[in-house]
């Protein structure tokens, strides 16, 4: 276990993301000297103005204070802090979900101004850390391994686009449109992102997008959406029986740290590059703080994922009311959420079914680290289905848009 680097060499990371830059922040604030070496060109490269959502409901501490308390600053990017949002029921009944605190924050990733990837780029710019892009370096050589998902635990698809429809979030439970998840509706000054979260494998997760699309349409006529482009993109779960090989900590996606329920990974990226921080510090060991603060809440998500394809269609709608149900009686829906995130016994007498039934073991190569992964799950036979004329409508006004923004040749 590392327990506190030699304070006069240098330390490596490898990955410019959320939680290689946020463990280098906190490095450097503590006077040390840090390279973080990234193969894509910028931080966020990976991302095109997605928005993401920074969870306010597994911790009774604002996610934005715990990071002023380890020296990030917030400030770097923006947020837009939503109370509520419509959750849409599985029959198509669409309700309010509220609550007087902050149920989660927007974010956006990818390279412009503003994004939380560029907010923490830029501060560990004024921290003094060498940031090195477009370079391969062999992980043997690093400190810290934040390197991003290794397999796909689930898939999101999505547009993004244009609207003057005011700021507003709708969560949707639905096991047709996102077979084993979500979908979502996202507007924030004047963008929008409708998306399918896919936790079962589809040969054409286009094909759910339209629907969604065509959903949303049906059920938010003052939607005028103009579309920008579409997006894909990957989170990867994972159980694993150590997260220190040879002295390198694994943080991030890179050590399976993610949600395995609903894909909320922010909190967990963020706050595992600390925890590696702060052991190569000498303050604490990485292993013990990970089982501590992070493995709990990982194997508790995962448990709820495989109670819920358990459950299937009949486990959605039953999610839902009782989410309604809890808000009615106590005003506040995001007390329900807290209570469905936070471990428990049932958590730990399930969990070791589910891990066996979902996990995949994944041997270490070349000396990286042992990974129990979480994958897409096998498709239903529910999960075919005849596409409805809205939704060819919108596939075949997607292929036109592409067809028209594609290079002429000569």
């Amino acid at each position: 276990m590392p327990t506190g680097a030699d304070p006069h060499k240098p330390i490596h990371v490898l990955g410019a993301g959320l939680s290689g830059l946020s463990a280098a922040i906190v490095l450097a604030q503590a006077g040390r000297e840090v390279h973080v070496h990234e193969l894509r060109a910028d931080s966020g490269a990976r991302f095109a103005g997605d928005f993401q959502a920074i969870e306010n409901w597994s911790h009774p501490v604002d996610f934005l204070d715990e990071m002023r308390g380890w020296g990030l600053d917030p400030g770097t990017f923006q947020t837009t802090p939503f109370r509520q949002m419509d959750l849409v029921l599985p029959r198509g009944e669409i309700v309010t979900a509220r609550t007087p605190g902050i149920a989660f924050r927007l974010v956006v990733r990818g390279t412009r101004p503003g994004t939380l990837d560029q907010g923490l780029k830029r501060q560990a710019e004024t921290e003094g850390v060498h940031l090195h892009y477009r370079v391969r370096r062999d992980r043997e050589l690093c400190d810290i391994v934040a390197t991003g998902p290794k397999t796909a635990s689930g898939l999101v698809c999505g547009e993004l686009f244009e609207t003057s429809h005011p700021d507003h979030v709708a969560f949707q439970l639905d096991d047709r449109l996102a077979p084993g998840a979500y979908t979502y509706l996202i507007v924030v000054d004047g963008t929008g992102l409708i998306a399918t979260v896919l936790l079962r494998r589809q040969r054409d997760a286009e094909r759910f997008l339209n629907e969604t699309l065509a959903w949303y349409h049906a059920h938010y006529p003052a939607l005028d959406r103009r579309p920008l482009h579409r997006m894909r993109g990957v989170g990867g779960f994972a159980l694993n029986p150590r997260h220190v090989v040879d002295g390198r900590c694994y943080v991030g996606e890179a050590a399976g740290f993610q949600d395995g329920l609903w894909g909320f990974g922010i909190r967990y990226a963020i706050t595992s590059g600390v925890l590696a921080a702060r052991a190569l510090l000498g303050e604490l060991d990485y292993e013990q703080a990970v089982r501590e603060t992070l493995r709990p809440f990982q194997a508790a998500s995962l448990t709820n994922r495989w109670l819920l394809n358990h459950l299937g269609r009949w486990g959605f709608e039953g999610l839902a009311r009782l989410w309604i149900r809890s808000q009615r009686l106590g005003g506040d829906g995001l007390r329900f959420l807290s209570r469905l995130y936070q471990p428990s016994w049932l958590h730990s007498l399930i969990e070791k079914t589910a891990a066996h039934h979902m996990l995949e073991k994944h041997p270490a190569a070349d000396g990286g680290l042992e990974m129990r992964s979480l994958t897409l799950a096998p498709a239903k036979p529910r999960d075919k289905w005849e596409p409805s004329e809205p939704a060819q409508a919108i596939a075949r006004q997607h292929a036109a848009t592409r067809v028209a923004r594609r290079p002429q040749a000569g």
